[in-house]
């Protein structure tokens, strides 16, 4: 079966191979194929509209480790800051079409993200407690906003909570059971605010500190992470190209400085028993069906 994609695929991509001592099966080389696919996509939406983005963390390190796919991975994470997040945010809807689906939490209400995904909605990804025909469960690739990070001491502390307290109230406005009376009353409160607005708010207390700050990084997630996978904004100033398993991706030129930061030294490969998909066991992949086949039986 021919997979939902665009982009040509090298004679010899799909089959299974070893690579650094892992054993990669053809499904997950579709998968891989994939998520290609919606990476470039991405990537000729931002080049049209002047976006600057990145490769990032995990995919980073293996560009720069492997030209692509770190073997023992399943997933691809592009970032870019605030501005060129909520531009592609604004083109999004006339540039991604079928089989290609731009998620946020504004897109797709039924099952809160705090960052974006670009899935392809003829194949399936479903996370496990999420499998539901009303929200996309296609094979997706991350897109990361990073804003401007403080070091640990009160502002985070005050903006981590206003997160966790917006973010909780945004994942039940649209959930069907909440699971118990506390939740239920929070969200018939958090309801007084329209969903747009509780967003809007969510999005602001993520931002607080970009215009100030220094360095970005993931502010949708907790403290390992802000602490771990940063830059800084000179950073983004110099973006060159880079090998990804035959396309040509964004990377910041000071990738080393970043690479060790985030994981020391990165050219030295895992011990093999901590190798292995980040993802497996909660995530259930078909690259060849689309997830509202898959959920519903077909």
């Amino acid at each position: 079966m021919k997979l939902p994609i665009s982009i040509p695929i090298p004679d010899g991509f799909l089959k299974a191979e070893t690579r650094c001592g892992y054993a990669i099966s053809e499904k997950q080389k579709k998968i891989w194929a994939v998520e290609l696919d919606l990476l470039s996509r991405l990537l000729q939406v931002c080049e049209k509209h002047n976006i600057k983005a990145i490769v990032y963390a995990g995919t980073l390190l293996g560009a720069i480790r492997h030209g692509g796919f770190i073997p023992w991975d399943d997933d691809l994470d592009v970032a870019m800051d605030r501005d060129n997040f909520n531009k592609l945010c604004s083109v999004a809807c006339q540039e991604f079409s079928e089989p290609y689906f731009f998620q946020t939490a504004l897109t797709d209400r039924k099952r809160f993200i705090s960052e974006a995904r670009l899935r392809n909605s003829r194949t399936t990804a479903c996370v496990k407690g999420q499998e539901t025909v009303d929200y996309n469960n296609g094979i997706y690739i991350d897109v990361h906003v990073i804003d401007g990070i403080v070091a640990r001491g009160w502002r985070r502390t005050f903006q981590n909570v206003a997160k966790r307290v917006l973010r909780k109230g945004l994942v039940l406005y649209y959930q069907d059971d909440v699971g118990n009376l506390v939740y239920a009353i929070a969200r018939l409160l958090f309801r007084t605010f329209s969903y747009v607005s509780a967003y809007n708010m969510y999005q602001r207390v993520l931002a607080m500190y970009t215009k100030s700050s220094e360095w970005l990084g993931l502010v949708t997630h907790g403290d390992w992470f802000m602490d771990r996978y940063y830059l800084s904004k000179k950073d983004l100033d110099c973006i060159t190209a880079h090998d990804f398993e035959g396309i040509s991706v964004p990377i910041p030129c000071n990738y080393d400085d970043i690479l060790t930061r985030t994981y020391g030294d990165y050219m030295t490969f895992p011990p093999e028993v901590s190798r292995g998909a980040w993802h497996e066991g909660r995530i259930f992949f078909d690259p060849d069906s689309s997830y509202l086949d898959v959920l519903r039986g077909r």
